[in-house]
């Protein structure tokens, strides 16, 4: 949503809500306003708590009265909800006074559902998958009036993995998969040498990277073309204790463990070889990478398992399942050296071609709607067939 905002920016007034976990962010060229609301977190768990534990309903009846005032002044043309109502039901009230305050505000504005890759149902809306579809399509028809899909049609379609698509009552349109823009390496930031990067997120990351230590340092002996120099990047809010966990598994001088760093994509787009979780973010930016990829999605996450599938089906990744933090090292270590053999290429041996303009064509399509312009459905229906 960050690379969304900032690319609508170039050209318009825009507002991000920012109510999540503190996550540091690149500075692209043209920056949105922040609409700051109470902070909510999820834990382990999957409860939804306030920043410092307080009781969830306190913080979104708090958070409701904050979006729908600075709605009320801001007057949108657009509201762009991330993933609602595909997940985050939890969130319903708050979502709903902000639409119906720019309702009030202005009586043309459009809501638009802005939804990743892969949206299956989560284990957060739990009713059965009939039911859950159901309401998924009634909010849509009720409360928007578009939904932007954030994916390579050729790669990635609604239907494959929400079964009411075809039913849906309102304008769906794909728009490639979104990527921040590329980020010039700063002098002296990058090796001179080929490298390999790790990085991960969520619970138990600092496991599956100490994991991705010991597979490189099997694999850079057997592997030709394996880059030595191995750079990994620890989660966002990687404390000392995580950081020093993963710096007494470098035992070679060819291991560097870096903290999290805005400057990540900066390294992918250099980097030799990519091992990673499967979120949207990370496969995204490492389409357009040259990077040999290896993914191994977090079991916990609906999406991450369908997503490395695709992205492995269509040749760009080698995906390696697992239920525990990572797989067996001889496991990874043989993922990333096959990797490294098929980088770049198709399982036919082609170059793979897929749509990574999806922050451009976004703040296309949503002022031609704006506009009173219809560019939706006949193109999906296209697309889709």
């Amino acid at each position: 949503m960050h690379a969304i905002a900032a690319a609508l920016a170039g050209a318009h007034e825009v507002h991000l809500v920012e109510g999540g976990r503190p996550v540091p962010r690149p500075v692209l060229p043209a920056e949105p306003e922040r609409i700051v609301v109470p902070t909510l977190l999820r834990t382990p768990g999957g409860e939804l708590v306030g920043a410092t534990g307080e009781d969830a309903a306190a913080v979104l009846a708090a958070r409701a009265r904050v979006l729908a005032a600075a709605v009320t002044a801001i007057r949108p043309d657009v509201v762009l909800i991330d993933h609602y109502p595909f997940s985050k039901w939890e969130l319903r009230d708050e979502i709903d006074a902000a639409v119906d305050a720019a309702r009030a505000a202005n009586a043309g504005v459009k809501v638009v559902c802005s939804l990743r890759d892969i949206a299956p149902q989560t284990r957060h809306e739990q009713v059965a998958a009939t039911v859950y579809a159901d309401e998924v399509a009634r909010r849509l028809a009720e409360r928007f009036d578009a939904l932007l899909v954030h994916a390579d049609p050729a790669w990635s379609r609604l239907a494959d993995h929400f079964e009411a698509a075809a039913a849906l009552a309102l304008p769906v349109r794909a728009t490639g998969y979104v990527v921040e823009p590329t980020l010039a390496p700063r002098d002296g930031e990058l090796p001179a040498e080929p490298f390999v990067i790790a990085s991960a997120g969520g619970l138990r990351a600092t496991e599956f990277l100490a994991a991705v230590i010991r597979a490189h340092a099997q694999v850079v002996t057997t592997a030709p073309g394996m880059p030595r120099s191995l750079h990994v990047f620890a989660p966002a809010g990687a404390d000392d204790t995580e950081l020093g966990q993963l710096v007494d598994q470098a035992v070679s001088d060819h291991v560097v463990v870096h903290p999290f760093s805005t400057r990540f994509e900066a390294w992918l787009d250099a980097a030799t070889v990519s091992v990673s979780r499967a979120g949207y973010n990370t496969c995204a930016a490492s389409v357009r990478s040259p990077a040999a990829v290896v993914l191994v999605p977090d079991p916990r996450l609906s999406d991450q398992t369908l997503r490395a599938r695709r992205f492995a089906d269509a040749g760009v990744a080698i995906s390696v399942e697992s239920p525990d933090a990572a797989p067996p090292v001889e496991v990874l270590a043989a993922a990333m050296a096959a990797a490294l053999v098929r980088r770049g290429v198709d399982p036919a041996g082609a170059p793979v071609p897929v749509a990574v303009d999806g922050a451009a064509v976004t703040v296309a399509l949503l002022e031609r709607l704006v506009a009173g312009e219809d560019p939706w459905v006949p193109e999906w229906q296209e697309l889709s067939r």
